[in-house]
């Protein structure tokens, strides 16, 4: 796998969302690349604060005004 494939999976790869072939391919990349390492590293950390967040479900009117507001929109036009 070259250097810019590899680049492009990093984000898919933190987050296990690599199929097995990509995921093994990227863990070789990273073991020569210091570049990729470091990426993955920083990566790993924003990661892991998305997962230690609390999410709370938003409050039944917010819920029912946002969804109201989407209704009244109007579809997007259908490019031709």
């Amino acid at each position: 796998m070259d250097h810019v494939h590899a680049s492009e999976l990093l984000g898919a790869y933190v987050l296990d969302s690599c199929a097995d072939v990509e995921a093994e391919e990227v863990r070789l990349h990273i073991k020569r690349c210091a570049e990729c390492a470091e990426e993955i590293d920083r990566l790993g950390s924003v990661a892991g604060l998305m997962g230690a967040t609390d999410l709370e479900s938003p409050p039944p009117h917010l819920r029912a005004a946002v969804l109201d507001a989407a209704r009244e929109m109007p579809p997007d036009p259908v490019p031709s």
